[in-house]
């Protein structure tokens, strides 16, 4: 669930199913979440939120090679899950 549905705030579906989109796509390449709930109280989803990015993937990459997660992965993927629906990347 998108972090905007979480907090009660009006949201836009198309916004929301991209942050979704964003999840899956992290599960398939990765083989588990990215973070248990786009809440404050998940590590992961607020290093992601805070735009701590080194942190998140340092401890994503944890196990695998360093190539593992490519820069355009990377890319795409904080752009699905920015906090800012209004920012997040759109089709």
């Amino acid at each position: 669930m998108a972090p905007e549905q979480h907090l009660r705030r009006p949201y836009r579906g198309e916004k929301s199913d991209i942050f979704a989109l964003g999840v899956i796509l992290f599960e398939m390449m990765s083989s588990h979440p990215p973070f248990n709930a786009a809440t404050p109280k998940d590590q992961f989803y607020i290093a992601l939120a805070s735009k701590r990015f080194d942190a998140f993937w340092r401890k994503h990459s944890e196990n695998k090679s360093p190539s593992f997660y490519s820069e355009s992965f990377r890319d795409l993927f904080q752009r699905m899950m920015e906090l800012d629906p209004n920012k997040r990347i759109s089709m």
